[in-house]
């Protein structure tokens, strides 16, 4: 879905999700595409996903960083603050963003479209546990109307444990097109909808491949 950059956001707080999170491992993933170039160089954090702690500083979290072009994948424990944080802008593309952690290997790695950004991270701080905070477990925002996603967020999820990076990489996979048995004059769309505009295709394999 869309959101606005100034009051959208999707607060996912529930006693049971609260209840399985899980402080010293897990994985978090969000695909994202921000609404125009122009929002990168504008100086202002903005978050995807997050994940606070109500008692304590610590958080999780996929953001858009104040320097330009840059996003966060990043994590604060115990006053630690452990990450990575690639250049993404001024691209207005999709990007498929995962992060893992895992406190018992003391290590944090990002993933910008099923590969991993930047170096592994290690020496991470002692999480705090406890509950989450209700204002800030948020899809789109850190707080709810605070520090908004300007664009589109699509399939957010959390795991209670670090996912490898062939489960990344096979997550980061998107299949546009999806045909089995004899098609002719006729092409399956899975994602796009009504975004078609003019098609070109051109084929070699098969023979007589074509649209129409």
């Amino acid at each position: 879905p869309w959101f606005d950059g100034t009051n959208d956001y999707n607060d996912i707080y529930s006693t049971s999700f609260n209840s399985a999170f899980n402080w010293n491992a897990g994985t978090i993933m969000i695909w994202f595409k921000i609404s125009n170039a122009g929002i990168w160089t504008n100086g202002l954090g903005a978050y995807p996903i997050l994940f606070k702690s109500s008692a304590t500083a610590d958080y999780i979290t996929i953001s858009k960083q104040s320097e330009n072009n840059k996003v966060g994948f990043a994590l604060n424990f115990g006053g630690v603050w452990k990450g990575v944080t690639p250049t993404l802008g001024p691209s207005i593309n999709w990007f498929h963003g995962v992060l893992t952690w895992d406190t018992v290997a003391n290590q944090l790695k990002g993933y910008v479209n099923g590969t991993q950004v930047g170096s592994t991270q290690t020496g991470l701080g002692v999480p705090s546990g406890g509950a989450l905070a209700v204002c800030c477990t948020n899809i789109g925002s850190w707080w709810h109307t605070g520090l908004v996603w300007n664009g589109w967020l699509a399939h957010g999820a959390v795991w209670d444990t670090p996912l490898s990076s062939t489960q990344i990489a096979d997550l980061a996979v998107v299949e546009k097109f999806q045909s089995s048995g004899t098609t002719t004059s006729s092409i399956f769309d899975t994602e796009q909808g009504s975004n078609w505009g003019t098609l070109t295709y051109n084929a070699t394999t098969p023979t007589n491949t074509s649209v129409s």
